[in-house]
């Protein structure tokens, strides 16, 4: 069927097998749903999606395919023009259904918000059926973070600056994250190639919603390194919840965190470095060494305390980090690496520490993240912050490199 230039389809081809979960999808009445049910399942999600939001456009109109921005495990995105407006945005094509059904339907139940990527409806493109959503021009989380930390390690970017710079960034997140949890959605894949610097804004946008799933259901995280302890000590029994985002968010500035010790050997909280390009053998052997390493880091340790992320740095340490540094006016937290405010209990560390706590009835909530003093304690201006991240997309853009991926 047609709907105002959107061509729907009334039909979807999927295969049901056991390995591949597609017969245990549910409809929301808890019903499981065989094939043929599935397919008419979706296609009354759509019509009912455009029948009742108010984001999809109204005028009829076609795409003209210009480039694919990237291919990802689950979807490809093309960058397209409208033939009458001549606007961009971002076409999403999925290569599961179930995907496709679970972003739509996170689109129709969560209202727009700034930090998180527009959705304007369905279309077809080429005989291509997806999603079509905003086109983002700017620097993902990962590319952002290492132009930052090589400015700062080169004294390009003051200790206030760096962190600053930082700080803003993750207030923007957290303000998307809190979003997405009113709606009792977890978004369950957030990591550096999903969050986007807008150039234009200057907010960072979060993208990529086909893993989230509302609170409840069983854990199914995208990118196991950014993947909370339970989904790894629970056998599989473990419940999506707003705390498996938290640490998410706490393992996101955990990289940022050592980055500005050294860009190149930033790492993931017992992931360790380069995790992108690994064989699929390395993989797995990774994700065992991280079960292991979560069953013993979900332990109380010998004092009966629990164990942190980030150990607390001692004095030795933090002297040899800095070459410069005077012993003795240790308070002068400006010349600690990573650090600020109370000298080696630094706020930036207490935040991980909090968000990545091991028990999640004591991680740090999203709502409870936005007033930590991390957050609300200002370096320095949104003014002087916006100017900085405009000077690094505009050097960015100078090296024509696309680093929006999906």
């Amino acid at each position: 069927m047609n709907y105002n230039g959107y061509m729907l389809t009334t039909t979807i081809d999927i295969s049901i097998n056991s390995k591949d979960h597609t017969a245990l999808i549910k409809d929301k009445k808890d019903n499981i749903l065989g094939k043929k049910q599935f397919e008419i399942h979706i296609a009354n999600e759509i019509s009912n999606y455009v029948d009742t939001n108010q984001q999809i456009m109204n005028n009829s109109f076609t795409f003209s395919k210009v480039k694919t921005i990237s291919s990802g495990s689950s979807a490809e995105v093309y960058l397209v023009i409208d033939d009458k407006t001549k606007k961009k945005y971002a076409f999403k094509k999925f290569f599961s259904n179930k995907d496709l059904s679970y972003e739509l339907f996170f689109f129709q139940k969560v209202d727009p918000h700034p930090s998180i990527v527009k959705f304007f409806g369905s279309a077809n493109v080429h005989e291509n059926y997806g999603l079509v959503l905003s086109y983002i021009d700017g620097l993902n989380l990962n590319c952002l973070t290492k132009s930052l930390s090589k400015k700062y390690i080169n004294n390009l970017l003051s200790h206030s600056e760096f962190w600053g710079c930082v700080q803003y960034l993750f207030y923007h997140i957290l303000l998307g994250v809190q979003h997405i949890h009113k709606y009792n959605f977890a978004h369950q894949d957030l990591k550096p190639s999903n969050i986007i610097l807008d150039k234009h804004s200057i907010i960072p946008i979060i993208i990529d919603f086909n893993m989230s799933h509302e609170c409840g259901e069983v854990l199914s995280p995208g990118k196991e390194e950014y993947a909370s302890p339970e989904f790894f000590t629970s056998n599989g029994k473990a419940k999506i919840s707003e705390i498996t985002d938290s640490y998410s968010i706490g393992q996101l500035l955990y990289h940022i965190y050592f980055s500005s010790i050294s860009p190149e050997t930033s790492n993931t909280f017992l992931a360790g470095t380069k995790t992108e390009d690994l064989t699929s053998k390395d993989r797995v052997i990774m994700l065992l060494r991280m079960r292991a390493a979560f069953r013993e880091y979900v332990k109380l340790n010998t004092d009966g305390q629990y164990n942190t992320a980030i150990k607390a740095l001692s004095h030795e340490y933090i002297v040899g980090l800095n070459d410069n540094f005077d012993s003795h006016s240790y308070h002068d937290t400006s010349k600690l690496v990573g650090c600020y405010h109370e000298g080696y209990k630094s706020e930036v560390v207490k935040f991980i520490n909090a968000c990545m706590h091991p028990n999640p009835d004591l991680r740090l909530t999203v709502d409870d993240a936005l007033q930590h003093p991390f957050i609300t304690d200002i370096i320095i201006s949104a003014d002087h912050v916006k100017s900085l991240l405009k000077d690094i997309c505009f050097e960015d853009s100078l090296k024509e490199k696309t680093n929006i991926q999906f």
